[in-house]
């Protein structure tokens, strides 16, 4: 727009100074050599300038309605810029590569806990606008997690200290299991919008329920996402007797809900919903439970490789501060069960 409203007024104003012999025959019709073309050349390009100088703004405002820009995220602000951090020049030296592939997954947590968070606000009240943002999330999720895998395994062959990698591992490990809860929370949407779809909505006993169990699943994603973060271990360690209590939880609210199919009281094409839902719940909270003991395995190299062996020996042993964990945790969410079912 400058170009031709600077373009269109020098025209003009040579054509009104020809036309009035201020540019008479001999200025018309001198030679130029090189440095007189550049010297005009320059006059050409700075008394526009100067003259439409106090016009900038209106130029600005203009170019603003012809082209509408969405204003970016903050959160995609954030995520391009831990990309971008992202730097193949640092791989020579692995501590500080994978610290800022550290802050990327730190990044990735993030992001999955607002998508679960989502989820929880389209079981209230379904938006279409919302819906999209979730999927829009889902594919930052992916994005970095390609990005993450890739920059790690170009660090491998730097890494010498022990320290680095069993860092390396655990990252390796994390960002699969934030990318799969970003799955799992997209298919929760899914068969949420199954509903809407349908004009159907869960009976007020299955949506109490839900709301149960969406805020033990919040509570221990939130955790997980917590210990990573900090690298906590203790934080970490707890997460294992709520993830015990939440499939508790889970088996007795589908075996509520079978109830009340047999007893005609939620249709099938309900109960279908109801039951996806509860399944990807339960996996959420499964994808903590590794995340957490990944990162205790960080810490005690005696884990790596028996995970499996330290979970089963943990939910068979007579730990007592692990009992007592697991009692707070489970008479905290079954209490607020067994009102939903005095009421």
């Amino acid at each position: 727009m400058y170009n031709v409203v600077a373009s269109t007024m020098l025209f003009v104003t040579v054509g009104i100074l020809r036309a009035t012999g201020v540019l008479d025959d001999h200025i018309w019709y001198m030679t130029l050599h090189a440095g007189g073309v550049a010297n005009v050349h320059g006059l050409f390009k700075l008394i526009p300038a100067l003259i439409l100088l106090p016009s900038a703004n209106l130029f600005g405002k203009a170019a603003e309605k012809i082209v509408k820009d969405k204003p970016e995220d903050p959160e995609d602000m954030e995520i391009k810029a831990n990309l971008r951090k992202l730097d193949m020049r640092l791989v020579n030296n692995p501590t500080m590569a994978l610290g800022e592939c550290n802050k990327l997954i730190d990044n990735m947590a993030q992001v999955a806990l607002h998508n679960y968070q989502a989820c929880i606000q389209q079981m209230n009240n379904f938006d279409m606008k919302r819906q999209e943002r979730i999927a829009e999330r889902e594919n930052m999720l992916d994005t970095m997690a390609d990005a993450a895998n890739q920059y790690i395994v170009a660090v491998s062959p730097h890494v010498t200290l022990e320290t680095d990698k069993r860092a390396q591992n655990y990252q390796l490990r994390a960002l699969v299991c934030f990318e799969r809860i970003g799955d799992l929370s997209v298919n929760i949407t899914d068969y949420i919008a199954n509903l809407n779809e349908a004009g159907k909505k869960f009976t007020p006993y299955a949506e109490k329920e839900l709301e149960v169990a969406m805020e033990a699943v919040h509570t221990i994603l939130d955790m997980g996402a917590k210990a990573s973060r900090d690298n906590d271990p203790e934080l970490a360690w707890d997460v294992e007797p709520l993830e015990e209590a939440i499939d508790e939880l889970i088996e007795s609210i589908q075996g509520r809900h079978m109830d009340r199919m047999t007893k005609g009281i939620c249709d099938v094409f309900n109960g279908i919903q109801f039951q996806n839902i509860m399944l990807n719940l339960e996996r959420i909270s499964d994808q903590c439970s590794d995340l957490a003991v990944y990162l205790l395995g960080r810490h005690n190299p005696d884990i790596v490789g028996n995970e499996h062996k330290y979970l089963h020996d943990l939910h068979h042993s007579n730990d007592e501060k692990y009992l007592e964990r697991f009692q707070t945790y489970y008479d905290k969410y079954f209490g607020k069960l067994d009102n939903i079912q005095a009421d």
